[in-house]
């Protein structure tokens, strides 16, 4: 869920929080992760608005009712070049 409402999410890990599930990068090379019990761990310049911002997306996610993968739908476009487009998802609905 988090990855479809912020295109900053991905899946990783980082230092001092373990087992992390997913990240929010900030594109300068921190970021906040967030554990599998709820604890959000951050650095970086931008450690304080990364973790503000996972925080949100935890409550979010929980407040729809902890959505699994195959509660989403997703539609997809494709983007690149035209002369060699690739399908990439364009908007995910719960």
């Amino acid at each position: 869920a988090a990855g479809a409402w912020d295109r900053r999410v991905t899946h990783g890990a980082m230092d001092g929080v373990p087992a992390a599930d997913w990240v929010l990068l900030d594109g300068e090379g921190g970021g906040a992760a967030v554990a599998p019990d709820g604890t959000v761990g951050a650095r970086g310049s931008q450690a304080a608005e990364c973790a503000d911002a996972a925080a949100a997306l935890l409550d979010r996610w929980e407040r729809a009712g902890a959505p699994m993968v195959e509660d989403w739908w997703v539609s997809f476009a494709t983007t690149g070049e035209p002369a060699r487009p690739i399908w990439a998802p364009e908007r995910w609905t719960l």
